[in-house]
């Protein structure tokens, strides 16, 4: 398959890392402890090759997977697979570049080919999956912002020519000596199709155009205030009832881009916990909180992602709202060490007007949720051709899956507030005739 693209065939190694298992967290572990390590020049062709065979042995598997049954966990995952594979390419490059090092710059771009190439063939040929790592690399936190260029320029028909043509006949007893080979008589290729060009028009539309000029004034447009704002014994009844990382939903009838959202809550969020609690759990003083600290000393124990992006506030300026719910995630409540580490990932990053839950780059308020929860399967549906977590289906999770429950729900009828039931809750999914 790639040695009629690239003309480049890999053989048995005489180098191997330990299996990855074909389990993603595997590799990203081995890749960042190879990074870290001193590397002989076969040595590091070697490791990167193996790293090659175990994501795409990882990739294919999981790409298999249809879409709406990927857990938020598990795009994660993905993803930052390839960031580790990326990672170890640009020490291999960078090593056979240096004039100190192993200055061998062509079997530098020989891997470079390889790899890309490989990827080109395999994971990003299909428009769900390079949807999918696109909108990673393009997020600032996680270093991918030259993958793009990387990818454009080493799976080009006339780099591949290049780094063919500039071969010398110590390249080529080398490249026996890594185990690659060249065969001279193959050519590269170009992927892309009418389809996918306008796959990513509108997706331009839908993240860039009128979804956004839309959700921004919509948000706005307020006619009145929520029913709870100034109930202060709702509120002192909720804060007593919170524990750290318990979620909260919201309604606002009175915000035109409510009746936009399918459902009947429009909003999560995520209670991060009192500096008392959190330092009863030991996770004050840890590094990972340390981004968290300091808005909690303020007052601002709620995180989420808004229109205008991560916004942490108080539950007095949250309460602005016509009903509340507080729903508790098991797991969270197991284990919340492991949760804020992943949530403090999601802090820089923009709102994501596609909607789309399988993308990382840029999330909306139940992604933010999802992407930090960990190895929960969110109920989900399709939306205009997108996987979408609404916060009503992040609710449902609290419905006969022992995964979640609901901790209280105050709402308003007519104006009137007053403490709602379990069965409320459910109606609010299956209303009743």
């Amino acid at each position: 398959m790639l040695a009629k693209t690239l003309g480049l065939v890999l053989f048995a190694s005489t180098f191997t890392l330990s299996a990855f298992a074909g389990k993603g967290e595997d590799i990203i572990e081995k890749t960042n402890l190879i990074m870290t390590s001193e590397e002989t020049c076969a040595g590091v062709i070697d490791s990167h090759m193996q790293l090659i065979e175990d994501s795409e042995e990882y990739f294919a598997k999981t790409f298999a997977i249809p879409a709406h049954q990927l857990k938020p966990h598990e795009i994660t995952v993905i993803q930052k697979v390839l960031k580790v594979r990326f990672d170890h390419l640009m020490k291999v490059v960078a090593k056979f570049h240096s004039v100190s090092d192993c200055n061998l710059p062509n079997l530098g771009n020989v891997v470079a080919v390889y790899d890309f190439n490989v990827l080109a063939e395999s994971t990003m040929k299909h428009s769900y999956s390079r949807k999918m790592l696109h909108s990673f690399t393009k997020a600032a936190d996680y270093g991918m912002r030259d993958f793009k260029e990387q990818y454009n320029h080493f799976t080009r028909l006339k780099t591949i020519e290049d780094v063919r043509g500039s071969l010398t006949q110590q390249d080529l007893g080398l490249l026996q000596m890594f185990n690659l080979k060249v065969d001279q008589d193959q050519n590269g290729t170009k992927i892309s199709t009418t389809g996918d060009a306008l796959t990513r028009v509108w997706g331009w539309v839908l993240g860039k155009g009128l979804v956004r000029s839309w959700g921004m004034l919509s948000d706005n447009l307020k006619v009145r205030h929520g029913y709870l704002r100034d109930y202060r014994l709702v509120r002192a009844t909720i804060e007593e009832s919170l524990k750290p990382l318990d979620l909260l939903f919201e309604q606002r009838r009175f915000v035109l881009s409510n009746l936009t959202i399918p459902g009947h809550w429009g909003h999560t969020a995520v209670w991060l916990g009192t500096k008392k609690e959190l330092q009863a759990l030991g996770l004050w003083d840890r590094e990972d909180f340390a981004v968290f600290r300091k808005q909690v000393e303020l007052g601002k124990n709620i995180v989420q992602m808004r229109k205008e992006g991560v916004v942490f506030s108080s539950l007095k300026e949250f309460m602005n709202l016509d009903e509340i719910a507080v729903m508790r995630v098991n797991s969270a409540q197991i284990n919340p060490a492991a949760v804020y580490p992943l949530m403090a990932e999601q802090l820089n990053k923009n709102y994501d007007f596609s909607f789309d839950s399988t993308t990382l780059g840029k999330i909306t308020c139940t992604e933010f949720v999802s992407f930090s929860f960990g190895e929960i399967t969110w109920p989900s549906r399709t939306q205009m051709g997108r996987t979408v977590i609404a916060p009503d289906d992040m609710a449902k999770l609290s419905i006969d899956s022992g995964q979640a429950h609901l901790v209280l729900y105050f709402g308003s009828d007519s104006g009137k507030v007053r403490q709602k039931t379990v069965k409320d809750w459910f109606n609010n999914f299956n209303p009743q005739k």
